[in-house]
């Protein structure tokens, strides 16, 4: 009998007891319905900053809401959110939580819960943080030991869709078909609205504080790199990583120097380029790559996004493209580090007979730079440019450095073009 008694209890109160399952269950239940709770506001935040920033949604919202709008008592959309973040729209506008984040989980739900509900001041509580950095929300449950627990997080970003402003950054991209040989979809980021963009004929060097001067060099920096040498610097750390192995403090000793003289070359360096004015964001295509453009050889939804330099905060729009046919082969001309390629559309390296450089207008055969590397079939870029030079086209081999040309090749007798970044320097 003693026995069985035994059993009895640890059946009910063991790690994998009733009472205990139970338990974990309510509580489980009690998460499950904060969650779902906060993201559901989370949708609706997002749907009021699209009413609120598109006009066209704006009204049409309004007209079919009339009567809402007058019970209401608002001369303006009934979905329009004063927040400018989701933690504005959830401490202002929605009033669940204060400004420690603690959430009011009976207003929040509309009833009270077996936990989180403040029953020890700031303990036993759910609470929403915020990165201000990532823009990055996270409910926590947390208890009187200081243990917290993770329910739900979700990142603050601009999720555009066909052009639609959130964020107030508005991403503008368009879609032009290739030509018949090549095939695909050109995507290509046309505008940015909403982030700056700094006159460099503008800038006086010699005016500005350090901290001023510093944060420019960190745009020219990725600036340089990226269109002048081809590189892949999506933000600032990403050169300090490669330069100095994340040592800022070398780079600004080491690296610049006397930081008036380096930001003054570097600037001018930019303006004999033709440039007019410095990003203060970089575009990243579908592939990763920091580039304003992307060719799709595949009908599917495509993302770019655009990163912040001075704050990280990261913006994205998405397009779709359904307008390919996939049973057609397509090629196109892409390059890698010194060389430039002729590629299937699964980015396969494949045979050609003729190469051609489009410079000035003027379509000069290069075929004698194909080099054959076993099955890779490629133009050097240091060839083509030392040819140029032999012609007379240009000065010296590494004028072309950081340039834009146009490449062409010549594939069972059809003609497939490419922009190709001349990624090499003297």
């Amino acid at each position: 009998m003693v026995f069985i008694v035994g059993v009895t209890i640890a059946t009910l109160m063991g790690d994998n007891g009733i009472l205990t399952k139970a338990t974990e269950a309510k509580d489980e239940q009690a998460d499950a319905t904060i969650r779902e709770a906060i993201a559901l506001l989370w949708n609706e935040y997002q749907l009021e900053i699209k009413s609120s920033n598109n006009e066209g949604v704006k009204e049409s919202t309004k007209i079919a809401s009339t009567e809402i709008t007058k019970i209401q008592g608002e001369e303006t959309n009934y979905l329009a959110t004063t927040a400018t973040s989701f933690w504005e729209f959830l401490l202002t506008d929605k009033q669940v939580i204060n400004a420690d984040g603690i959430v009011n989980v009976e207003k929040l739900t509309g009833q009270i819960l077996d936990r989180g509900n403040g029953t020890d001041g700031v303990t036993d509580v759910y609470k929403i943080e915020r990165n201000e950095e990532t823009n990055e929300y996270t409910l926590k449950y947390c208890v009187k030991a200081g243990e917290e627990e993770n329910i739900w997080n979700v990142t603050e970003t601009s999720t555009n869709q066909g052009g639609t402003e959130t964020g107030n950054v508005n991403i503008r991209i368009s879609k032009t078909p290739e030509n018949e040989l090549s095939g695909g979809v050109l995507l290509k980021v046309e505008e940015v609205q909403g982030l700056e963009n700094i006159d460099l004929s503008s800038i006086n060097v010699d005016e500005l504080e350090e901290n001023e001067k510093k944060e420019l060099i960190k745009k020219t920096e990725i600036y340089i790199n990226n269109n002048f040498y081809g590189e892949n610097y999506q933000d600032f750390n990403d050169i300090l990583e490669d330069f100095v192995d994340g040592n800022e403090q070398e780079f600004w000793n080491v690296i610049v120097g006397d930081i008036d003289s380096y930001l003054k070359y570097n600037i001018n360096k930019i303006i004999e380029s033709g440039a007019e004015s410095l990003p203060t964001y970089t575009i990243i295509n579908p592939d990763g790559e920091v580039s304003d453009e992307y060719r799709a050889y595949a009908n599917d939804t495509y993302t770019f996004i655009v990163k912040e330099i001075d704050t990280n905060k990261i913006y994205q729009e998405s397009v779709q493209v359904t307008n390919i046919d996939t049973n057609l082969e397509y090629y196109y001309v892409d390059e890698e580090g010194s060389c430039i390629y002729l590629l299937d559309k699964t980015s396969n390296s494949v045979d050609f007979q003729k190469a051609y450089i489009i410079y000035n207008g003027e379509r000069i055969d290069i075929t004698s730079c194909i080099e054959e590397d076993d099955e890779d079939f490629f133009v050097a870029i240091y060839s083509v440019t030392i040819i140029l030079e032999d012609m007379g086209k240009v000065e010296y081999n590494s004028e072309l450095s950081g340039t834009i040309q146009t490449f062409e090749f010549i594939k069972d007798g059809k003609s497939y073009f490419g922009d190709v970044v001349m990624n090499w320097e003297e």
